[in-house]
């Protein structure tokens, strides 16, 4: 035995349990509507390939957001490192107007380390609890 418990390093228990997001950061649209803005590279949202950016966000865990405030949502979406949340992400298909695409994602919660931590952090360093103070 090299004396740590379970084998695991001793460190990893205590910064694991940080709550985390799916690395990816929102825009409010002049409609209303949450928009992605920026996914962080190697995130759960960019690993998943389904997402882009200028996609809306419509709904977590079966509650559609529109109208949600920020630190509602923050909360639907952050949680424990390797749980799993569902949302829903609208599309308009540029080749076809009028349609719209939906597309149905399950991500897994990742400490994505500093600033990244909350899974809401844009690149400015802004997290989505400032949307509400957008006009």
């Amino acid at each position: 035995s090299n004396g740590v418990p379970n084998g695991q390093p001793p460190t990893r228990a205590v910064s694991s349990q940080r709550p985390c997001g799916v690395g990816m950061a929102f825009k409010p649209g002049e409609d209303g509507g949450l928009f992605v803005k920026t996914m962080i590279a190697g995130g759960s949202a960019d690993v998943t390939g389904k997402v882009r950016v200028g996609d809306e966000l419509v709904a977590v865990e079966g509650k559609m957001i529109r109208g949600v405030m920020p630190r509602e949502l923050a909360r639907l979406m952050i949680g424990p490192p390797g749980s799993t949340v569902a949302m829903v992400f609208g599309r308009d298909q540029i080749d076809a107007p009028g349609t719209r695409l939906h597309i149905q994602v399950e991500m897994v919660r990742m400490d994505t380390g500093p600033g990244g931590g909350a899974g809401l952090a844009s690149s400015t360093g802004t997290s989505i609890a400032s949307v509400d103070t957008v006009s």
